[in-house]
């Protein structure tokens, strides 16, 4: 049975959001549990999939995976040393490196697919909204501010006559945009599963966005401090392996992976089955990592260039 652990441990990683975000710490070869940290959300749990399937004591890994119900909180916990391993999108981990944080990416984590979007933007199914440039000077409801679904809608806009620095952006929950929809307080909204497949009768889709950053790349990727990688090379490739051989598995068995699905995300067993689901990948490549960094770049949401290959652990 899955049991994700989301109280103490999850305490302790809010601790460590409160150190300073670049303190050292001592890191020795690993010998003992890997604290793992990841969202709740279907593309951050391969590592319960994993564990479901006994994979991680296959390989002679003991892996404490700690839920987080706030994601942001472990990037601070990587660096302060509190956890081991977390997952985020690249931009967050090129910002960190940017600010001297050593962070690596040593795997790759769920991937975009052009042709199953798991996160689209929609609007009204009687509007007048039908292209890019209908939303100039419109509002538009975003997960949040910063984060690569805005610079995917933004890039959309740039790619398809829409003018970005005319559009007003408002932070809005995936569940909240069909009803401001439906209010007209907004043109269009991001949605993403699983209440996308849920609003399909409230919403109408204009466009798989994400597919203005490239058809294909990584939604996020796992990473650690460089040094604790360098401590624990094979450490690290077991748990790089353990992890594309669980997403193979998922890829491969929706069924039985949606009720490890329902289980962690307390979503029906039958709404997962009814949801586009996520795709995982079985190897680390700069290729679907690059397009994330180039345009976050253009839209401010990485501070400076980045090549994939200087935030890849080798």
């Amino acid at each position: 049975m899955v049991r994700p652990q989301v109280t103490r441990r999850g305490a302790l990683a809010a601790f460590g959001a409160a150190l300073p975000f670049g303190m050292p710490a001592i890191v020795r070869a690993q010998s003992r549990t890997i604290r793992l940290g990841t969202g709740t959300s279907e593309s951050f749990l391969a590592p319960f999939f994993a564990r479901e399937l006994g994979l991680f004591s296959r390989a002679g890994l003991d892996v404490d995976i700690q839920a987080l119900p706030v994601l942001s909180t472990a990037l601070p916990a990587i660096a302060g040393g509190s956890l081991d391993i977390t997952a985020s999108d690249p931009t967050q981990i090129a910002n960190a490196v940017a600010r001297g944080i050593t962070f690596r990416i040593f795997a790759g984590g769920a991937l975009y697919d052009a042709n199953h979007p798991t996160i689209v933007l929609c609007t009204a199914p009687g509007g007048s909204v039908k292209s890019a440039r209908d939303l100039n000077g419109q509002s538009i409801g975003v997960v949040s501010l910063d984060g690569l679904p805005t610079v995917s809608v933004k890039e959309w806009l740039r790619q398809n006559g829409g003018d970005p620095a005319g559009v007003k952006f408002v932070e809005m929950s995936f569940a909240t945009v069909p009803a401001a929809l439906a209010r007209g307080t907004i043109a269009a909204g991001v949605v993403g599963e699983p209440f996308l497949s849920g609003a399909k009768n409230d919403v109408r889709w204009l466009a798989p966005t994400f597919t203005a950053i490239g058809r294909s790349f990584y939604f996020n990727c796992w990473f650690a401090k460089k040094d604790w990688l360098d401590a624990n090379p094979e450490v690290a490739r077991k748990f790089a392996g353990v992890l594309y051989d669980a997403g193979r598995w998922a890829n491969a068995h929706h069924d039985e992976s949606a009720v490890i699905v329902s289980t962690i995300t307390k979503i029906p067993a039958d709404r997962v089955h009814g949801m586009a689901r996520s795709l995982f990948p079985d190897s680390l490549e700069a290729k679907l990592v690059q397009p994330v960094l180039d345009a976050g770049l253009r839209w401010g949401a990485v501070a400076q260039p980045v090549q994939a290959s200087e935030i890849i652990w080798s």
